[in-house]
């Protein structure tokens, strides 16, 4: 299965989604499935990385603890991001009345997945 169907399998079962995706290490986006058109949810996601990197480095600062997700939250979205192996995040934008709970409930769902299909291509 590609990366594409398992988080277009993610996306149908989270309310107010705006969109989620499939994001290198290197801030470039390997795949995107957008709900909400106007949503810049590719624009947002370098920054994205940039912040999973910086919460990787408190983690292994911290005695080497691991990073299960992170959440950041405004006005206007929600982003929850997780590391799905060493090289990729998967990124969950919500709008404002988004299910978070269910979010997270998918995530830990289809991350070993997604996980499991990245390092099979990096082989």
């Amino acid at each position: 299965m590609k990366a594409r169907a398992l988080l277009e399998q993610m996306a149908s079962g989270i309310e107010g989604l705006l969109a989620v995706s499939l994001v290198g290490m290197d801030g470039v986006t390997t795949d995107l499935v957008t709900l909400d058109i106007g949503f810049p949810a590719e624009a947002v996601n370098q920054d994205v990385v940039t912040a999973a990197k910086l919460f990787l480095y408190i983690c292994r600062k911290g005695g080497g603890a691991t990073l299960d997700h992170y959440l950041m939250s405004c006005d206007k979205f929600s982003v929850l991001v997780a590391v799905a192996g060493g090289e990729h995040c998967v990124a969950v934008f919500l709008g404002p009345k988004g299910n978070l709970g269910r979010a997270r409930m998918e995530l830990r769902r289809y991350l070993p997945k997604i996980a499991g299909l990245m390092e099979g291509a990096a082989v």
